[in-house]
């Protein structure tokens, strides 16, 4: 990947320093990526260039709750709407014949509208939509005029039973005229209400339901030709089921436990037996209940999926083109107020009412609902969501080798930190290791070449791990993996055998002899610094304020460390030549002590290397940057032939970047604004013009490219969702095409995310 190791291409100590380097993948924090001066997401500024599969998301109105998919305008592209509780009305997006959407249409639609559904209301063939709002108790009916254009039917609401959750339409009393339900969660009622025709329709007829009904659907359950009707009963814990007779009235209200709280229920035939069957997520259990068809009136024993998180609403599909119904649905923390993961488990049907364990995949920040249609011109089914916390809408795009073009996760220990790559056990594909907080361990997840990985294998660590690197260590041509530890000012040593295996853990110490204080090694590089190709380790010690050196003897074991007053508190380190003579060179981040009274403003140090593992402590030179820098990355934006470092910082939305000039010299930070809070920062060329580009993660979940146009200019960011809590990402090659993938690290899910490059 030659963007990505150009940057130490003036490194005078030839084919060994390269290779120094090259291996001496390091994390503190990740990367993470930043816009200058972005305008707001509108549809039109969507990028046309994909460097990774990533979704398209464009805006709508504030909180979009709900949302359904139809051509509104009869022009062969599927439109969306949905419906908005924060800004209380609906939005309309036409799809442009170039693929995007056009700006949103919106109109008032109630107090926090909530649901919605479609259909030709007025015989004009033309979808029309009715939407539930939940908070004014009211539906409220919007007519097509056959451009897409919807206009309010009617000066208000048509009134419901208390806090309205879901609608559907259907003809109950067979006379053409599409009729209305709503689930009524206040008063555990459904109301409905007969058509009248051109968008009109009776007052409504409360039936009580169950306890919390939060979702309706109609449709011939029982295959005798008449429209019946279910609701997902959240609190208690069933489906009731009303049977319809044709004539608008219905059978006796039938109830089918289910699992705790279902969230939404779906009618589909998952055994090919031309029955439907009964589905539902379940956020209280965690899973995913099915009850199969059965000739008549009833519906077979329950059988339950479990996930790993909290299910919510979901969407019932052929993902994967066997001609078999999957099942996609958005995922919840697992607290007692639950929050969107930002992921999705998608469960692919065996055709026997059963499904295959869940993959997870990346959904957008705030995902509260789901669509499946073809958005495009190729065949594949597309998934569409609506992202309240973005005000936006997303569309993951099908794709013929797999269901989404998106993130696939990959569970991990307990917060994982840090993620770097490598080749583990040597079979040519590219591996996973990631460094966790909370689980005291790190995990190797092993690489099957097509970019996924085999089940993570776990490796305990002693002490309390905080930073990663890997590299040849021990010159036994098998990768090793390097790991901090910041209480007791050593570093944890694991050899690898060459099959993904490591040797009993061994320690090495990156405090100088005559200092009795606690190191911290807040961060980890694996560099030669001596020039006699073995690889030594470089640390950064918050706590006394210096970069360790510990030379390696080539063998796996290493001198004592030698200590080098770098700065207040330096908490990332990294190394590259800048001054020219042949040497490498350390430069680090420092922030603030903790412990301190008075901090010293925010820093970067650089020290040059006197090519004998030592530090020219009298060359140290400190360069202002923003404010509380954590994250560092080093290259040559420009193709000067110098240095460059951009800084990613604890507040504030900016990274800044520090120009290299001659001597080894750097300019004060200039900073760059950002989009949302950074986290951490590297530099690739992703277009293979050598110039790298900015790559950065942000807090907002979403790693960011910025394309280098040169002269330190960067294009709009484009924006690839990746989880709910990125904090650290690595750049390789994890299928068999040339173009460089994602793999980062979410604190939050546990979990490796990894987003291929197209």
């Amino acid at each position: 990947m030659r963007g990505f190791l150009f940057l130490f291409a003036r490194i005078g100590a030839g084919a060994r320093g390269f290779t120094g380097l090259a291996l001496g993948c390091v994390a503190l924090l990740g990367a993470s990526g930043c816009p200058i001066n972005p305008p707001s997401f509108v549809p039109d500024l969507n990028p046309a260039t994909r460097f990774f599969q990533v979704r398209y998301r464009y805006v709508t109105g504030d909180q979009p709750f709900a949302l359904a998919v139809a051509d509104l305008n009869h022009d062969g592209r599927n439109d969306v709407i949905t419906a908005n509780r924060g800004s209380n009305n609906i939005s309309v997006l036409l799809r442009r014949a170039t693929g995007a959407f056009a700006g949103p249409v919106h109109s008032a639609a109630g107090t926090a509208p909530s649901a919605l559904a479609v259909g030709d209301l007025n015989k004009d063939t033309f979808a029309d939509v009715v939407v539930a709002a939940n908070s004014s108790d009211d539906v409220h009916v919007f007519l097509n005029d056959g451009t897409g254009a919807l206009a309010a039917f009617g000066q208000e609401g048509l009134l419901t039973g208390s806090r309205p959750f879901g609608i559907a339409l259907a003809d109950f009393n067979e006379d053409t005229e599409l009729d209305l339900v709503t689930a009524d969660s206040g008063t555990g009622t459904v109301s409905i209400m007969f058509g009248a025709g051109g968008g009109d329709f009776a007052l409504p007829e409360l039936v009580p339901i169950g306890d919390n009904p939060r979702w309706v659907i109609t449709g011939d359950l029982n295959n005798d030709t008449h429209a019946d009707m279910a609701t997902a009963n959240y609190d208690s814990n069933d489906v009731s089921v009303l049977f319809g007779t044709g004539e608008g009235t219905f059978q006796v209200v039938v109830r089918f436990a289910m699992g705790q709280n279902p969230r939404m229920v779906v009618a589909a035939d998952l055994n090919r037996d031309t029955i439907p069957d009964l589905i539902t997520t379940n956020a209280g259990s965690r899973d995913i209940s099915v009850r199969l068809g059965v000739a008549g009136f009833f519906f077979g024993p329950q059988t339950r999926f479990l996930l790993d998180n909290v299910p919510s609403r979901f969407v019932m599909a052929d993902f994967d083109r066997d001609n078999l119904l999957d099942l996609a649905t958005l995922l919840y923390s697992d607290e007692e107020t639950p929050q969107p993961l930002g992921a999705l488990d998608v469960l692919y049907g065996n055709g026997d009412g059963t499904f295959d364990n869940a993959r997870t995949f990346g959904a957008g920040m705030g995902a509260l609902d789901i669509a499946a249609a073809m958005m495009d011109s190729d065949n594949l089914l597309d998934l569409v969501s609506a992202e309240t916390a973005d005000d936006a809408i997303a569309v993951l795009y099908g794709n013929s080798a797999q269901p989404f073009e998106t993130d696939e996760r990959f569970a991990v220990g307990e917060r994982p930190r840090v993620v770097a790559r490598g080749d583990f056990n040597e079979d040519d594909a590219q591996d996973l290791v990631t460094l966790h907080l909370d689980s005291g361990d790190f995990s190797f997840l092993e690489g099957r070449g097509d970019g996924t990985f085999e089940a993570e294998r776990r490796v305990n660590v002693s002490g309390t791990p905080r930073a990663l690197a890997v590299g040849l260590i021990n010159n036994d041509n098998h990768l090793d993996v390097a790991i901090t530890d910041l209480a007791n000012s050593r570093v944890s040593l694991f050899f690898g055998r060459g099959d993904g295996t490591f040797q009993a853990e061994r320690f090495v110490g990156v405090r100088a002899p005559d200092n009795d204080k606690t190191a911290e090694p807040r961060s980890i590089f694996l560099a030669d610094m001596d020039d006699d190709d073995h690889l030594d380790l470089v640390t950064g010690n918050a706590n006394t304020d210096s970069v360790a050196i510990a030379l390696s003897n080539g063998d796996g074991t290493f001198q004592p460390a030698a200590e080098f007053f770098c700065g207040n508190f330096p908490l990332d380190v990294r190394i590259a030549e800048f001054n020219g003579d042949g040497q490498l060179d350390v430069a680090v981040t420092n922030g603030t002590d903790p412990d301190a009274t008075q901090g010293t403003p925010p820093r970067v140090n650089t020290l040059f290397g006197n090519g004998d593992g030592t530090l020219d402590e009298e060359s140290r030179t400190a360069y202002s940057t923003g404010n509380l820098p954590r994250g560092l990355a080093l290259g040559d934006l420009n193709r000067d032939g110098f240095v460059d470092a951009v800084t990613v910082h604890e507040t504030g939305s900016q990274v800044f970047i520090l120009r290299g000039q001659d001597e080894g010299r750097l300019s004060a930070g200039q900073g760059l604004s950002c989009r949302a809070q950074t986290i951490g920062v590297v530099l690739a060329d992703l277009n293979d013009d050598d110039f790298p580009e900015l790559v950065t993660v942000q807090e907002s979940g979403t790693v960011c490219v910025q394309i280098n146009r040169r002269s330190f200019s960067f294009s709009l960011p484009i924006e690839f969702k990746v989880g709910a809590r990125p904090v650290s990402l690595v750049l390789g090659r994890f299928d068999s095409d040339a173009t460089p993938d994602l793999a980062v690290a979410d604190l939050d899910a546990d979990a490796v995310e990894v987003l291929l490059g197209e």
